[in-house]
């Protein structure tokens, strides 16, 4: 990396400024006119202001899986899912959906009718469970927070990385529960473009997790290289795609994901919490 003056931590919090308020469970982000500016040098992305470089990051980038990272959107589609299963007179337990999570809603669909012999398409049952998704998720008292997320983005983005999103869900659905979830929460942001570079849904890519697709297109966005990205998972499918992309994966298991494997992660952590200090 080219040689640049190395911000100390009191210049980094006088001219990289994210000022974290927590009111109500609501985390202020001050976007100053002095925020990083993202510039690329020789492939790899820098933060730079006013002549000052970050020059002590193990990685260049960030990459945050969605459901179960960002928001605990997977609560939802497990209740709404087993909600779609009592009208045709089953059900499934919140352990047993663990199964789930990870795969695309038509994957699961077919699952549901297959594994309990209901009499109804998978694309019949997909759009029944997907309406009744959706109308809950427009109540973004139903979407909560992982816990840490505002805070651990907020250290990020002191540090200057640059970050994106990539989910396996499709874009509409994505960002809805995102605009619920995250963005309602949040003070002085008004649009999720002030807070990730790049947002990459399973509506930009054919081939989903665990295929490395969209992890690669990512990093292609922000023309960073893939092994000097870090990617923030909970699934075991995500695990294998950010892997399979060469980059460090930081796993977080939540109960969804627990008893899937994440023996692939370069670390598996506790909480979001614990990646702060990886960065």
């Amino acid at each position: 990396m080219r040689q640049g003056k190395s911000l100390t931590s009191s210049t980094a919090a006088q001219i990289l400024t994210t000022v974290r308020g927590i009111h109500s469970g609501t985390l202020r982000f001050l976007i100053l006119d002095n925020r990083a500016v993202h510039r690329r040098s020789h492939g790899r992305a820098m933060a730079s202001i006013k002549g000052y470089r970050v020059t002590d990051r193990t990685y260049d980038a960030v990459i945050f899986d969605v459901d179960g990272v960002i928001v605990d959107s997977e609560a939802v589609y497990c209740e709404t899912f087993n909600a779609t299963l009592g009208d045709y007179g089953a059900g499934m337990s919140r352990e047993d959906y663990a199964v789930c999570v990870g795969h695309p809603v038509e994957e699961n669909s077919a699952y549901a009718v297959e594994r309990y012999g209901l009499d109804v398409a998978p694309d019949v049952f997909r759009q029944i469970w997907m309406d009744r998704f959706e109308k809950a998720i427009s109540n973004p008292d139903r979407v909560l927070l992982i816990p840490e997320i505002l805070e651990l983005l907020a250290h990020v983005g002191n540090r200057g990385y640059p970050l994106a999103l990539a989910s396996s869900t499709q874009r509409d659905r994505m960002m809805k529960t995102l605009n619920s979830g995250m963005l309602s929460r949040m003070d002085g942001v008004h649009d999720l473009g002030e807070v990730f570079d790049v947002m990459l849904s399973g509506s930009d890519v054919e081939r989903l997790k665990p295929a490395p697709d969209i992890y690669l297109m990512a990093a292609g966005k922000m023309n960073v290289e893939p092994d000097r990205c870090a990617v923030i998972e909970d699934s075991e499918a995500g695990v294998k795609a950010g892997k399979a992309a060469g980059m460090t994966v930081f796993a977080v298991p939540n109960f969804f994901t627990a008893r899937q494997r994440h023996d692939e992660a370069d670390f598996i952590l506790g909480g979001l919490s614990e990646a702060k200090r990886h960065f």
